[in-house]
């Protein structure tokens, strides 16, 4: 369906400032230099969500191996969910940094942007190494746990 009709994504603008207001914020506060903290911002928060979500419609869905149609979901099996995570989230980032170069997006985002995307990746890690999100950040470190309380 995806490769035929395209995705759609549905974002809950107030669903978000919640998050922003009540997660990302605190965790920006604990986890940046207090310079950076001001740079935070719920617009960064919000463009790398969207641009995040609409790159995991970036990429076929479906492949040949061997001359059989498969899809790439069941070729990498358990690693997929984690890979596919870590493809939204450098290709959101890059494709904003993109737009703000061409003009498109405007250039004072960029320094939003790079402490809110520091603190976000804090957000995500807390759910511990047995969610996707978790395992993209984690995979290389050696202080991660199960679930970060």
């Amino acid at each position: 369906m995806r490769e035929a009709k395209g995705s759609k994504k549905i974002l809950l603008k107030n669903l978000m400032r919640a998050k922003y207001d009540q997660i990302l914020v605190p965790i920006s506060q604990q986890v940046l230099d207090a310079s950076q903290v001001p740079a935070v911002s719920f617009d960064a928060y919000f463009d790398e969500v969207l641009h995040h979500e609409l790159s995991h419609g970036l990429g076929p869905g479906t492949i040949t191996v061997d001359g059989k149609k498969t899809e790439v979901r069941l070729e990498l099996k358990d690693l997929f969910s984690t890979i596919e995570e870590a493809k939204a989230d450098v290709m959101g980032i890059y494709n904003i940094l993109a737009l703000i170069e061409r003009g498109d997006m405007p250039a004072d985002l960029r320094r939003a942007l790079e402490p809110t995307y520091v603190a976000g990746l804090f957000r995500s890690a807390r759910f511990g190494t047995e969610e996707a999100h978790g395992r993209e950040w984690c995979r290389s470190s050696t202080t991660c746990s199960k679930r970060a309380p």
